[in-house]
């Protein structure tokens, strides 16, 4: 079981070419991130959010399926909590639905469509 930990907390970390192109851009911005599958494109992403998120900011992850948006919901929380979470939403397929918040039950999450009441969080 520790051992399985640690490897989980050593594929969180980014890698030196990840932390640089993190820390060269803008403290806010879109980025657009291109690289061939595996290169760590959506770690990358997730730990940009977070610093947003940290920051007071609210986030949108697309997603193209729901295993991506739900591993992103419990990457986010792992990071930092329920508090994190609340200001978190995702867009998955079908896109038209409009936004997702992650609901947590226990150690369960699920993605519920959002209220119009919302935005006013």
């Amino acid at each position: 079981a520790a051992y399985d930990a640690a490897r989980r907390r050593e594929a969180e970390r980014l890698t030196p070419h990840q932390r640089q192109a993190l820390e060269s851009l803008p403290a806010t911005g879109d980025a657009h991130l291109r690289a061939p599958a595996g290169a760590g494109k959506t770690l990358w992403a997730l730990h940009r959010i977070a610093e947003e998120l940290e920051r007071g900011q609210r986030a949108l992850f697309c997603a193209r399926n729901g295993a991506l948006a739900l591993s992103a919901c419990a990457w986010v929380h792992g990071r930092g909590g329920d508090g994190l979470l609340a200001a978190f939403r995702v867009l998955v397929d079908p896109f038209a639905a409009g936004p997702r918040r992650c609901a947590r039950d226990g150690r369960a999450l699920s993605l519920e469509l959002c209220d119009d009441d919302d935005d006013d969080d």
